[in-house]
């Protein structure tokens, strides 16, 4: 059976403790000051790029970098800041007065409310269950832009 884990968080689910505690460091932001570099070099381009945003890129830039970076959402799972992001954009007077539409996260919200894991492999099964939404693929192709940097 193949495991709906990706091979980082496999090697934790295989874990067999040899002692009664365990120590884990989570590098992304706490031992190591990488999630401004993350989200300025991989998401955000990359949520630019994937979701169409270049027409308010600024406007989108500074609402990602304020979702995931300094707001209260900081570290969220990328599906919910994604749809945050989305949501923020939508409110703001800047990009209504461009008649700009953002897209509505729609689909996305259905599938974090799933029960599926809010992961890659996730969102596979969820379109593969029946769920084919153009916004879907988009985003399975948005995930996989930000893997691959």
């Amino acid at each position: 059976m193949m495991s709906d884990f990706p091979p980082s968080a496999q090697a934790l689910v295989d874990f067999q403790p040899r002692h009664p505690f365990f120590v884990g460091i989570d590098s992304d932001g706490c031992a190591f000051d990488a999630m401004e570099l993350k989200q300025k070099e991989c998401f955000i381009p990359s949520t630019i790029r994937v979701w169409g945003l270049q027409p308010i890129s600024k406007i989108a830039r500074e609402t990602a970098e304020w979702v995931n970076l300094y707001s209260r959402w900081r570290g969220a799972n990328r599906w919910p800041a994604l749809v945050k992001v989305f949501d923020l954009l939508a409110e703001r007077q800047e990009v209504k007065a461009r008649n700009f539409a953002v897209p509505d996260g729609k689909a996305l919200k259905a599938f974090i409310a799933s029960g599926y894991p809010p992961s890659e492999s996730g969102l596979k099964a969820y379109i593969a269950s029946g769920h084919g939404d153009d916004e879907l693929w988009r985003g399975l192709e948005w995930t996989r832009a930000i893997d691959q940097l």
